[in-house]
């Protein structure tokens, strides 16, 4: 690899997931055109950018594998279009053959190739006195490791 870039210009984008992939798709890719149309190299989603659905049976219905996954697709096309990194947040996704999700990462480049993949490996459990215990790892499975990858920029992981 060639000696990295020294300057990164990165956009961020914050949104409100919906339990549907077609409205996270259509902001994914507002914040693309923004992203690129205001000269940055890389744009972050947060987490559950692609899909938050707490009803199980609903979620479900939408969540498939990586592969076929419809937010995952529509970014890599974003990325593609737009000529631009994207760090997609994360979406579920299953496993083939697993009952549990995956809290699934992709790293995009420019030319809309996956050049890195994680799933989430420390799930959100925790028990608070006097509260309902929220158990992450009730609906997802861990992942089991991690990832470096070289960019322009660097290794990132």
């Amino acid at each position: 690899m060639n000696a990295p870039l020294n300057q990164l210009r990165v956009a961020v984008g914050q949104m409100c997931s919906a339990a549907r992939h077609g409205p996270n798709i259509a902001v994914m890719q507002d914040f693309v055109r923004d992203a690129a149309a205001g000269g940055a190299d890389l744009l972050c989603l947060p987490e559950v950018a692609g899909l938050m659905c707490r009803d199980r049976e609903k979620a479900a219905e939408q969540i498939t594998t990586a592969q076929a996954d419809p937010f995952i697709a529509a970014a890599r096309a974003a990325a593609a279009e737009q000529r631009i990194w994207i760090q997609a947040g994360s979406t579920p996704i299953r496993k083939q053959g697993c009952e549990k999700f995956r809290n699934h990462a992709v790293l995009i480049a420019p030319d809309g190739d996956v050049v890195a993949a994680y799933d989430k490996i420390h799930l959100f459990d925790i028990a608070l006195e006097g509260q309902a215990p929220i158990g992450e790892s009730t609906r997802f499975e861990a992942g089991d490791r991690a990832v470096l990858v070289d960019t322009p920029w660097g290794a990132w992981g």
